[in-house]
């Protein structure tokens, strides 16, 4: 062959090269423009989604203002429930993209303060303000119009800030399913709907939203459509009222398995779930009780322990080493005694010298990992801090930890365990923290005769116990604070708030009086916290009598009894503040029994 032609047939296989390179160059870019159109038109679509719900927002609230002027309040009223039915088919996506706006549209009727300003109060505004002005007694018209328009204001004011959002399928399908954990933990307890107890039409229009924007996803989406048609049918039936709404059933039926469809439609359609920020739920958990996709260190602090044989055993040791009391008298488990769910069975323990009372009834350690605040005034956030506060207190442990530490350091066998496990010659102070906080990080208890009825196990709950759910999260409102799946205070379905409840708790049974301890307000006196207590789990509540901060019932036939007369309000304390309500719930002897097995199998 003559050097031309070779030259020729190189130049002839470069091109192929060069062409076959600018066909996978162009290609890519085909995909990427793909992508990209791909991408532009979700946008769009839900872009036109939200500013449709938002202007039906807009003109219902007009139209109510309008009605307002003519002093129609039955027409307000009607308006009411239609402007909640639309905002409930968007409220998915108002949670989750327009945090702020959304408390101010449908948070709780509560005062709220920042601890820098304590006597700045934060008023409350909204849909549920709004609901108590229309539906809670006499009518003020200057109230309900005013609750109008800060309504209109705040989707005014997402409507201004929606281009700011960058929907993806990822995160909106994120919003959906975080957003049905919200309604059954929040929604039907009726915690948004506190006085009209609008809960299950509003569920129904929940689940009927989730079908439109899961529409605008796209994909094969049937059987979660299916699913999620069933489930708002069982919401919507005739003839159920809010206290009848068998709420066990309709969790375990029809929405773990909504919950779980929505994980499968991740991984079939390929779509990356969402973890652009920290959660305790794992966003690939199968429901809300898929507990083994729980983070515990969610709450817990950057140089926080893994909780890991090695250092649970560890920690378990230090936790009933008497070295960490100025007298050695005492260890963790001196009031946090395990056969007692980790309490210690008083109304209140003793000081160190056994001559006074401590202050408070002693909290169950079980399932104290998972709040994100501790004690309760809500005085610390970590585990470890919690325990730096009880081992240096004078009236619970007394010690210094540079003494404590020196102790532990003369002990050759201790620090031949602490170098092995931890790396380092000598025990230091954040390590001990750090080792009893991964040991109490472990008493967990999330595998109850509840969990596993709510994992299908039908057979694990009476018949009874089951009423007492449905009465727990219905009728007797418990759920409205005391939040499910870990009763605790911890608000899901972000879990990264804890609340405080002003009850009223009487100083003594036979006595209309309320009990001295002003609780949070000790911390960073706000007026409104006066009186104002960290809501506990009541999760292992059987194990854990007596009751409230002050130890002041013996029996859960007691703390019901309060609850269900209005709490202090009942007795005939007067509070500016009380948060319960302090209507009667009218609970019949058999309900209350039926709340007290539920609370015994928790």
């Amino acid at each position: 062959m003559g050097s031309s032609n070779y030259q020729t047939l190189i130049l002839y296989s470069d091109m192929k090269k060069l062409y076959f390179l600018i066909a996978i160059l162009a290609g890519v870019a085909g995909l990427g423009f793909w992508s990209f159109r791909q991408d532009t038109a979700f946008q769009v679509k839900m872009d036109r989604y939200l500013d449709a719900g938002l202007d039906s927002l807009m003109l219902v609230t007009e139209h109510m203002l309008e009605r307002t002027a003519r002093n129609d309040m039955a027409g307000v009223q009607a308006g009411f429930f239609e402007a909640r039915t639309h905002y409930k088919r968007i409220e998915a996506l108002v949670e989750y993209f327009f945090t702020e706006s959304a408390t101010r549209l449908n948070g709780p009727a509560l005062l709220e303060s920042e601890p820098s300003m304590p006597g700045e109060y934060k008023y409350p505004t909204g849909f549920q303000v709004l609901e108590e002005a229309l539906f809670a007694g006499e009518i003020s018209v200057h109230t309900v119009r005013n609750e109008i328009e800060n309504i209109r204001f705040y989707v005014k004011r997402i409507k201004a800030h929606r281009e700011d959002v960058h929907f993806t399928p990822s995160n909106v399908l994120d919003a959906l399913k975080l957003n049905i954990y919200r309604l059954i933990s929040k929604g039907i307890a009726g915690f948004d709907s506190p006085v009209i107890l609008n809960a299950l039409p509003e569920a129904v229009s929940t689940l009927r939203g989730t079908q439109d924007i899961l529409f605008l996803v796209g994909g094969n989406g049937q059987q979660l459509h299916r699913l999620l048609d069933s489930a708002a049918q069982f919401a919507g039936q005739e003839g159920v009222s809010f206290d009848d709404f068998d709420r066990g059933g309709f969790i375990r039926r029809y929405i773990n398995p909504v919950t779980a469809a929505f994980t499968d439609f991740h991984r079939e359609h390929r779509i990356p779930f969402e973890t652009s920020f920290p959660r305790l739920i794992a966003p690939d958990a199968a429901d809300m009780f898929d507990y083994d996709k729980w983070n515990v260190l969610f709450f817990a602090p950057s140089d926080a322990l893994p909780v890991t044989a090695p250092y649970v055993r560890l920690g378990e040791k230090l936790f009933y080493d008497k070295r960490l009391s100025v007298n050695l008298s005492r260890n963790c488990a001196s009031c946090h005694e395990p056969a007692r769910a980790f309490t210690d069975g008083r109304p209140t323990n003793t000081t160190l010298l056994g001559d006074m009372p401590i202050l408070r009834n002693t909290p169950t350690l079980i399932n104290a990992a998972y709040q994100p605040a501790q004690f309760y005034d809500r005085r610390v956030t970590f585990l470890e801090d919690q325990i730096h506060d009880v081992v240096t207190n004078e009236k619970e442990m007394g010690a210094s930890f540079q003494v404590l530490v020196a102790r532990l350091n003369k002990d050759k066998a201790l620090k031949r365990q602490f170098r092995e496990l931890m790396g380092k010659e000598e025990i230091r102070e954040r390590d001990v923290k750090r080792l009893i906080a991964a040991y109490i990080r472990s008493l967990q208890q999330m595998s109850t005769p509840f969990d596993r009825y709510m994992k299908g196990d039908t057979a694990a709950l009476s018949a009874r116990a089951v009423k007492g759910f449905n009465l727990f999260m219905g009728k007797a409102k418990c759920g409205t604070c005391h939040f499910m799946p870990l009763f605790n205070g911890a608000v899901p379905p972000y879990f990264d708030k804890i609340e405080s409840e002003v009850l009223g708790v009487p100083l003594s049974k036979d006595q209309a009086v309320v009990d001295t301890d002003s609780g949070a307000y000790n911390i960073y006196r706000i007026g409104y916290q006066m009186y104002s207590f960290k809501t506990p789990t009541v999760r292992t509540s059987a194990q854990t009598a007596p009751y409230m901060h002050n130890g002041i019932y013996q029996t859960l036939d007691e703390v019901i009894d309060f609850y269900d007369h209005g709490g202090g309000a009942g007795l005939g304390i007067e509070l500016e503040f009380q948060t319960l309500p302090s209507d009667s719930l009218h609970l019949t002897a058999e309900e209350k029994q039926q709340i007290k097995a539920f609370l015994e199998v928790l």
